[in-house]
């Protein structure tokens, strides 16, 4: 009995003894095996990939453009791509993220698309987790979206051309500037100058402007213009003798004499001087009216047009008493550059501006000169125009 107890007891100490050792030997296996995990972690820490030209491949089109950039990334580490996008800001500087604010970045999984210039930054970041240090940088600065600027467009007209003066500005380079006549090809503008010839007399025009920058950005206007007629010549009827100085008489296609006209009308039932002035008055307060707007020059131009029109549906006409009246362009429809030029100064006296009748009471050409915007200038209603400068049909 007392040996089978001993047995007994022999063979529980050796089953702790046994389960002590594999014991013992578990726990050594776990520390050891965990120091091995330990190290590997920090060789995978110190030595995750640093982002460089060498083993990141860039792709995107570098030409500046309107549209979005599309942004590839291909790497040959065993890491993951990292990336955030912070928008170029001007006047401000761009600083570098620390490791510790990985939260913003993203994984790269495709490409990316960049719709305003923006500095993308990249990071690899491991297996574990570990990201790289540095950041690696790369600039998008080649998206223009904003269209150029036309700042001057200035038109100058002639009986058969018509010359364009155009200038324009941009944030970035400006590639080509085109014009365009009503609606026809567009003609490259070299020097901020084109053109036109072989144009019509007395006719309205729009010139339509093209401007392109480098991006692609196309900027579009237009402005208007008429080209000049050839004035009629006043020629002396062979009728009628020349003038004289003297006051008692007519003087051509000038002013009516210096006598007083009547004031009442005659007693054959005809208008006197001052009832037909009155009556040519009312029209040209008229026109006046519709002249309210623009430049001072836009004005005159507006006023010498629309009383052209009125010579324009008449005759055109060197004898009589009318012919060199606002009444005679006005209302009886006959009329010479003489009359041309009083009707216009009966606008222009409603409009406020003062002018000078040149050639008046002489068998020549006769215009007016004004100044016009602070500028020495012309108009003649005998052609419909207006300008600044000297008059251009002598």
């Amino acid at each position: 009995m007392k040996k089978s107890k001993k047995i007994i007891i022999s063979v529980i100490i050796s089953i702790i003894i046994i389960i002590a050792i594999v014991a013992a030997v578990a726990v050594t296996l776990y520390f050891r095996n965990k120091a091995i995990e330990e190290e590997k972690l920090n060789i995978a820490i110190k030595t995750v990939a640093e982002v460089s030209e060498e083993n990141l491949e860039i792709d995107y089109t570098p030409d500046y453009t309107n549209e979005d950039v599309i942004l590839t990334l291909t790497t040959s580490s065993e890491d993951s791509i990292m990336y955030r996008i912070e928008t170029i800001q001007d006047d401000e500087e761009t600083t570098e993220q620390s490791a510790e604010e990985n939260i913003e970045y993203e994984k790269y999984e495709e490409p990316i698309t960049i719709s305003e210039n923006s500095n993308v930054f990249v990071k690899y970041v491991n297996s574990y987790g570990t990201y790289s240090k540095e950041e690696y940088m790369i600039t998008i600065n080649n998206i223009d979206k904003e269209n150029p600027t036309v700042t001057k467009k200035d038109v100058t007209a002639t009986t058969n051309t018509v010359k364009v003066d155009v200038e324009a500005t941009d944030n970035i380079e400006i590639t080509k500037i085109e014009v365009s006549i009503d609606n026809e090809n567009y003609n490259e503008v070299t020097d901020n100058s084109y053109t036109f010839e072989s144009l019509q007399e007395g006719t309205e025009y729009t010139v339509k402007i093209r401007v392109t920058d480098k991006a692609g950005n196309i900027c579009e206007d237009e402005v208007k213009t008429t080209t000049k007629v050839t004035p009629k010549k006043e020629t002396t009827n062979n009728n009628t003798k020349k003038p004289t100085n003297s006051s008692s008489k007519n003087s051509g296609s000038g002013t009516t004499s210096t006598t007083q006209p009547s004031t009442s009308s005659t007693g054959s039932g005809e208008l006197s001087q001052s009832e037909k002035d009155a009556q040519a008055r009312v029209i040209a307060k008229q026109i006046a009216s519709q002249c309210t707007e623009g430049t001072q020059l836009e004005r005159v131009e507006k006023a010498s047009s629309i009383v052209y029109g009125y010579y324009a549906r008449g005759v055109h006409k060197e004898t009589g008493t009318d012919y060199r009246t606002a009444y005679g362009v006005f209302i009886k429809g006959e009329a010479s550059c003489a009359g041309c030029c009083r009707a216009l100064g009966m606008v222009l006296s409603e409009m406020g501006i003062s002018y000078k009748h040149i050639n008046e009471n002489q068998w020549t050409h006769q215009w007016l000169e004004l100044t016009m915007d602070g500028q020495p200038g012309w108009a003649d209603a005998n052609v419909g125009l207006a300008g600044y400068g000297e008059y251009p049909f002598m």
